[in-house]
């Protein structure tokens, strides 16, 4: 049976045993009680600690009575919940600010567009996939009210607007839009008595998830009025058709010409050699050789406007050249002429050296040069000479036509190839010559070097890549 400790006359009438068994029963219950205490008091901590993070909590004293800690514990708690209320306001009175800045931001932006498609001359307009209307800008609203007196809002049924087969003309672009395309087409109208050309430009309303997927929601369409620039396009093109109907009718007037006015010419080259043989008088023969040299002079620059007109309007031809024959006739033509005959020619061309390019150009190329690096020669020095060299790499071809001539002028070699212009006029010329060599090196897809110094000679290196034979 219990014992009531309250109970004095009870413990009054305990003897010794059983005083000294209550006192050791009290011993193990406080004992008990301690182990017990502790036990919380450490959990008690411990939660405190994983609840309040990175506060370091000092272990509790071992007299600290149950009470005592959970007071103290919820007291920490108290001013942790306070502390973090307090930056939590903080933090949500900044966030307020900064969302507050940001909706000011936004309302300014969208201000600012809304002014911006409201008060362009293009059209703007936009629907999402039910061919709702999001957007009609006010030029947009206002051409359809004065041209097809259709009042269109934002918010209205594209599909109950329209008529039905306007609707299905639109219908398949609409939809490659939602596609995700975006693409332009030109649109012709004729409004009574007006007409008018757009650009419509289709382009995808794509919007992202929480996730970061896209996915289209719409169709946007930018339509400018381009009825001023394509009205000019069109007169520019007449113009330009024109002028090609003009010029190819100077181009036949210019080489019908040029064929024509050969044979004249040719009559009084061979008359003035006929003088030559017959004439002894030395003052009828100057005026016969001033002759010839000025009827030269028109036959060259026929040549090369004949050769001009070729390279303008033959076809390009591709054949395998043997190019050592073709270059020792053109020297063997030129060799003729008495003042050529003390010039030194040396062809360095391997007999077996074919080129695959166009025939004719190849020789209105080699022509001009060999002939100017004749024409160009400078006769006072000991040994005039002229070397033509060809070779081929595993990506070209290269040919060099090199003299020791007059050479030509530094502030003159990057004009050499223009039309009509001389470097010289020390010997008479056209100034045609190397320009159409460069346009007939263009047109087979050569290029042409220069190097060249005043009074020691020049050398003109051709280049022309490898090509595969066509069958």
């Amino acid at each position: 049976m219990p014992i009531d400790l309250s109970n004095a006359e009870e413990l009054a009438q305990l003897n010794q045993a059983q005083l000294i068994a209550l006192v050791q029963d009290l011993y193990r219950e406080k004992q008990e009680y301690e182990k017990q205490k502790n036990k919380i008091l450490k959990e008690l901590r411990k939660a405190i600690q994983d609840f309040l993070g990175d506060i370091n909590i000092p272990p509790f004293d071992a007299h600290t009575s149950l009470t005592r800690g959970i007071k103290y514990a919820l007291g920490l708690m108290k001013r942790y919940i306070d502390v973090r209320f307090e930056e939590l306001d903080l933090q949500k009175e900044m966030l307020l600010q900064e969302i507050d800045a940001q909706i000011k931001k936004t309302l300014i932006r969208e201000a600012n567009l809304s002014s911006l498609i409201n008060n362009t001359n293009d059209f703007i307009f936009s629907v999402n996939k039910n061919y709702q209307i999001l957007t009609i800008n006010r030029a947009y609203k206002e051409y359809l009210k004065n041209h097809y007196d259709l009042q269109l809002e934002e918010g209205d049924s594209l599909k109950d607007k329209i008529r039905k087969k306007v609707f299905e003309y639109w219908y398949p672009f609409y939809e490659q839009a939602f596609r995700g395309e975006t693409f332009k087409k030109i649109e012709k109208r004729t409004v009574g008595k007006e007409f008018f050309v757009y650009e419509v430009s289709f382009n995808p309303i794509i919007q992202k998830d929480s996730l970061g997927n896209e996915e289209v929601t719409g169709a946007a369409l930018f339509i400018r009025d381009i009825t001023k620039e394509y009205k000019t396009e069109e007169k520019i093109k007449e113009q330009n058709r024109e002028l090609k109907a003009i010029n190819a009718e100077l181009d036949t007037f210019a080489y019908s010409l040029s064929h024509d006015l050969k044979a004249p010419l040719a009559s009084v080259l061979g008359i003035a050699h006929l003088i030559r043989l017959e004439e002894a008088n030395e003052t009828i023969l100057n005026y016969v050789g001033m002759i010839e040299k000025s009827v030269q002079k028109l036959m060259d620059f026929i040549t090369e406007l004949t050769d001009f007109m070729k390279n303008k309007q033959t076809a390009i031809k591709k054949e395998n050249v043997l190019l050592l024959p073709m270059v020792q006739e053109l020297v063997e033509s030129l060799q003729y002429i008495e003042k050529n005959k003390s010039i030194q020619t040396h062809i360095h061309i391997a007999p077996e050296l074919t080129i695959y390019t166009d025939s004719m150009r190849l020789q209105m190329i080699l022509t001009n040069l060999i002939s100017n690096a004749f024409r160009y020669m400078n006769y006072d020095q000991e040994q005039p000479c002229i070397s033509i060299i060809a070779q081929e790499t595993p990506k070209k071809w290269v040919i060099q036509v090199i003299d020791n001539g007059i050479g030509i002028a530094k502030e003159h070699q990057r004009k050499i190839f223009n039309m009509f212009y001389r470097a010289t006029n020390k010997v008479s010329g056209t100034g045609l010559g190397l320009y159409i060599v460069k346009e007939a090196c263009q047109k087979i897809g050569a290029k042409i070097k220069l190097y060249s110094e005043l009074n020691k000679g020049s050398t003109f290196t051709i280049e022309i890549p490898i090509q595969k034979v066509e069958n």
